[in-house]
């Protein structure tokens, strides 16, 4: 120990530790020389007991300002790391949506395209028993087997001519022919 009271080469916390009364009522400390530093009395330094005590008001503000810009710098580093990982869930959460609007889109087209097909089915074959459905598909048997027996322009003409009116009737419901 030293006659202050202090061990050399321990810094002090800022806090007096008064060993007698005439140290508790100095105002400033006196400064050490701390020779001790890895052993090396070429590397001395001055040491304060009361180094906050010395701080001066520019130097507050440096801290300050070093302070809030790390603090800053730590926020803004949060806010990039947190954004990347919402847009990974995002594209994530996404790419499950495309894929399951893709099943969900094939599978609805294909029992629509079903449906479809299935009222068709039943449109035709409702014409087909009508009697405008039937008519037609009498003379389009009589023109064609005209057309089997003589063989000519005409008989060919006239087969053609029913039997298309009678599918363009199965097919849309209309005859172009009347």
């Amino acid at each position: 120990m030293s006659e202050s009271g202090r061990t050399p080469g321990v810094q002090d916390s800022g806090k007096e530790h008064p060993v007698n009364s005439d140290e508790r009522d100095r105002a400033v400390p006196d400064l050490e020389v701390d020779s001790s530093v890895d052993g090396n009395p070429d590397r001395s330094r001055q040491r304060s007991p009361s180094t906050l005590r010395e701080f001066g008001g520019g130097q507050w503000l440096l801290l300050w300002f070093f302070i809030t810009l790390g603090v800053t710098c730590g926020n803004l580093l949060s806010n990039a790391i947190t954004s990347a990982a919402v847009a990974y869930q995002l594209q994530v959460a996404m790419s499950e949506v495309t894929e399951s609007f893709k099943e969900t889109s094939a599978e609805a087209r294909q029992e629509a395209q079903a449906a479809a097909e299935r009222r068709q089915a039943e449109q035709r074959e409702r014409r087909r028993e009508s009697d405008r459905g039937q008519s037609l598909a009498r003379q389009c048997q009589d023109w064609r087997a005209a057309h089997e027996d003589m063989d000519t322009y005409t008989t060919r003409t006239k087969m053609n001519e029913y039997c298309g009116a009678y599918r363009e009737y199965i097919r849309t419901g209309r005859v172009s022919r009347e």
